[in-house]
């Protein structure tokens, strides 16, 4: 077979040896891993989470570098799974407000990024979710005090639970300190939240015809 993007790599038709070794590892590691997690304490945090949905509370969601992402696609899919059950919260990711954040990270410090938003905006009884593998960022930190301080239900999911869980109302963690695990893990939560939401059905992709040619 030829390549046809001249001066790209050589066309394969399989994964060579060592590909397809790690591809393998890594699924074993994150078997190894949803074999032992604790469904009941990851079962609690996110039924905090989904009647805050229900209820129309707000919920703030925030986390670091891939943990960002996936505060932002938490926040995109629980709004979506909250409208699905007839509810229309508020959900925000507070790594989102790029202005807000370098704002802070350059004019005051990078570990009140969350902390001062989560002050100007949360309030008792709103939730304020965190995510981190390490269990130790200081500005998720700094965040779970100011939200604990309003009253507010302070989640963290975590790789290891770290001073997190001492900063939270309540906390789950994966035992883990495999950073792509733990993140693909904290997004397959994620999408259980929007199961839930949506009465336990699995959101599939619906069958599309396609568009007639011009």
């Amino acid at each position: 077979m030829t390549n046809p993007i001249p001066g790209s790599l050589p066309a394969r038709t399989a994964p060579t040896p060592v590909t397809g070794a790690v591809l393998g590892a890594y699924f074993d590691d994150l078997r190894e891993v949803v074999d032992r997690i604790d469904v009941d304490a990851f079962a609690a945090a996110a039924d905090v989470i989904i009647a805050a949905i229900l209820d129309e509370r707000r919920v703030f969601i925030a986390g670091n570098g891939g943990s960002a992402a996936t505060a932002s696609h938490m926040a995109n899919d629980w709004a979506a799974g909250a409208t699905d059950a007839g509810s229309y919260p508020i959900i925000m990711c507070l790594a989102d407000n790029v202005s807000s954040v370098t704002a802070t990270a350059n004019d005051l410090d990078f570990d009140d990024v969350f902390g001062l938003q989560v002050q100007r905006l949360g309030r008792a009884e709103d939730v304020l979710v965190l995510l981190s593998v390490s269990g130790n960022s200081p500005n998720l930190i700094r965040a779970g005090n100011a939200g604990k301080r309003l009253g507010m239900h302070v989640v963290s999911l975590l790789g290891n639970s770290g001073a997190m869980a001492g900063t939270s109302t309540s906390h789950a963690s994966l035992g883990s300190d495999d950073y792509g695990v733990v993140e693909d893990l904290h997004l397959a939560l994620n999408h259980a939240i929007v199961r839930v939401l949506r009465g336990g059905v699995a959101h599939r992709t619906p069958v599309r015809t396609a568009a007639p040619a011009r």
